[in-house]
């Protein structure tokens, strides 16, 4: 009788099952807490790098002439976009598209364009049937054929951004997350750069440029430009 009454004591003793459930079910917590982690921080990255874009654009957009300390400015603002992330591994592109006004050929051509890293500048005068980064039409804007479009042009900002997995749990490695953001230049038909004018005069008309330079900003990055 003794010995019934251990077993049975034994089999009706739940000391230590709270125990046994966490044991079977932490591992999965733990996977869904590192997974959401990994997750969330790369959507919020990616929403930045959206952001330096759309910002870099939008700064660029409000000038009308930019020296090279203006545009070393830019990428500054770039990288800065990215806080509380690392602005470090962003790399960015930044080129004004102008329309010559002929209306035979569907392409606008690079007037200036300044780049780094995995994001290199454009040849000067090169020729785009698509907005780069966006794969929009060049009629985006409304150029071929629109007379009240001629020497109008567009600037285009791409970014790219080397994300790092912070747990490497889920995502492993390194992702390269990109973005590009379009708009037309708000205080006249084309940004001149690089500039060394007054403040009030007007840049040179992208259409009449003949030859090409090209110039090294204090930040490393490079630009091609049409003179």
């Amino acid at each position: 009788m003794a010995g019934l009454s251990v077993r049975r004591r034994f089999l009706e003793n739940k000391t230590g099952v709270s125990a046994i459930e966490f044991s079977l079910i932490a591992p999965l917590l733990i996977i869904l807490f590192m997974g959401l982690g990994d997750l969330c921080t790369a959507v919020m990255t990616q929403l930045h790098v959206d952001h330096s874009a759309e910002g870099t654009a939008d700064l660029t957009s409000e000038m009308t002439q930019l020296q090279q300390s203006d545009m070393a400015n830019l990428f500054s603002a770039a990288s800065n976009y990215m806080e509380p992330y690392s602005g470090a591994p962003m790399n960015i592109r930044i080129t004004n598209i102008y329309y010559d006004g002929n209306t035979s050929h569907a392409y606008g051509q690079v007037y200036w364009s300044c780049g780094q890293g995995a994001l290199p500048p454009y040849t000067a005068k090169q020729q785009f049937t698509t907005l780069p980064g966006s794969g929009k039409g060049i009629n985006y804007v409304l150029w071929v054929g629109n007379a009240t479009a001629i020497n109008t042009s567009v600037i285009v900002v791409e970014a790219s951004y080397t994300f790092t997995s912070p747990t490497n749990y889920i995502i492993k490695g390194t992702t390269t997350m990109t973005s590009s953001a379009v708009l037309q230049p708000r205080a006249s038909n084309y940004i001149g750069f690089p500039w060394s004018g007054s403040a009030t005069s007007s840049p040179t008309a992208p259409a009449s440029t003949t030859t090409t330079g090209s110039a090294t900003l204090t930040n490393g990055a490079t630009c091609n430009y049409a003179t």
